[in-house]
């Protein structure tokens, strides 16, 4: 018994040493093994227009899944909350997007988040001036200069203008230079007509600079300011302008005038001309392109019920080529016999155009 007891109280004893044993070097190891580095964030970008962060580059996460392989909602989610930051910062976000993350479609996508963000808020001069000396810089990989073009042109502001002006005459960089001037055509959608229009109108007649011209016409027609539509007309239809540059881009940017403000100028020149002339024929044309409202068709019905029969075959014309449900309401408005037309003629075209044009949409079904 004695000897069975011994046996016993060894086993336990040796049982509890090896624990303690076990315990001690899980501790040891514990301490022995390094902490995960914690990543530093990458800086904002130096104010010098560098394109590469300053300082310790943060490393995308192994298991992090890259922004080109996400779905749309997911991708949508990180483009949302990077537009929520400062412009500095979402400035920084895109070339982060490529310098830290690999990752160009990413880029792009934050580029579009930065024009959108300057259309909403006022950029301070300090940044505006960081894109710039950015562009500036010769260090700075071309791709990214021109997105931040692209950002510029996008946001179409009165000071993204203002530094594509500048950079159009000032840089010595022919891409860079095209690049701004090439953007003058896309202010046309800008959310800030009433600044962004002198700025125009103050470029284009003293410019000998054809892509400036051609562009620059068509973003005053596609604001179409009624201060803006009468130089088109005044280049299109007079020899005031220095050469015949203007008048073609002029002549070619009023086929984009689909703004009611350009009603009054245009029907200024339709009642000021003889019917058939090429400028009463230019702006019967424009007006028939403005179909986003009521007054120019009703302004056309008006001029027919007042013209001779010499403008029969332009009524008719308008109505088989209607761009939309207005001016067709406007024509069938007019074959009441209570509404009077000078000339009966005018009328009949109207009614002539009405059958022809449901003709042919009846077969296009």
């Amino acid at each position: 018994m004695k000897s069975r007891f011994k046996l016993f109280v060894w086993m336990l004893a040796a049982i509890v040493i090896a624990c303690i044993a076990f315990l001690v070097h899980d501790r040891t190891g514990r301490r022995e093994k390094p902490e995960a580095e914690i990543p530093e964030a990458p800086a904002i970008a130096e104010k010098n227009g560098s394109s590469t962060p300053s300082g310790p580059a943060r490393q995308p996460a192994a298991a992090s899944q890259r922004y080109a392989d996400m779905d749309i909602l997911k991708a949508n989610a990180i483009l949302t909350e990077i537009g929520k930051r400062d412009l500095p910062a979402i400035f920084q976000a895109m070339l982060d997007a490529r310098h830290v993350e690999h990752d160009s479609l990413k880029q792009m996508h934050v580029k579009s988040v930065l024009s959108e963000a300057m259309r909403e808020r006022t950029p301070s001069p300090e940044f505006l001036a960081q894109l710039r000396a950015f562009i500036d810089n010769k260090d700075n990989l071309e791709f990214e200069t021109g997105l931040v073009i692209g950002a510029l042109e996008g946001a179409a502001t009165a000071e993204t203008l203002e530094i594509l002006i500048d950079l159009a005459a000032t840089s010595t960089d022919p891409a860079m230079r095209n690049s701004a001037i090439g953007s003058f055509a896309l202010f046309g959608n800008t959310n800030q007509p009433d600044k962004v229009v002198p700025m125009l109108e103050k470029l284009w007649p003293g410019s000998t600079d054809h892509k400036i011209v051609s562009g620059v016409a068509l973003s005053m027609a596609r604001i179409g300011k009624a201060s803006s539509v009468e130089i088109l007309l005044k280049a299109a239809l007079t020899t005031d302008f220095p050469n015949e540059m203007h008048r073609n881009a002029a002549i070619g940017a009023l086929r984009e005038v689909i703004a009611a403000d350009a009603v009054p100028p245009l029907l200024a020149v339709l009642e000021g001309n003889p019917i058939g002339s090429d400028a009463n024929k230019l702006a019967w044309k424009t007006l028939a392109h403005i179909v986003g409202s009521d007054e120019a068709p009703q302004s056309m019905m008006k001029w027919l019920q007042a013209a001779d029969e010499k403008a029969a075959p332009m009524a008719r014309e308008w109505i088989v080529n209607a761009r939309g449900s207005r001016e067709l309401k406007a024509a069938e408005a007019a074959l009441d016999p209570s509404i009077p037309f000078r000339s009966e003629e005018n009328r009949k075209a109207l009614r002539a155009g009405l059958a022809t044009y449901h003709a042919e949409h009846r077969i296009g079904r």
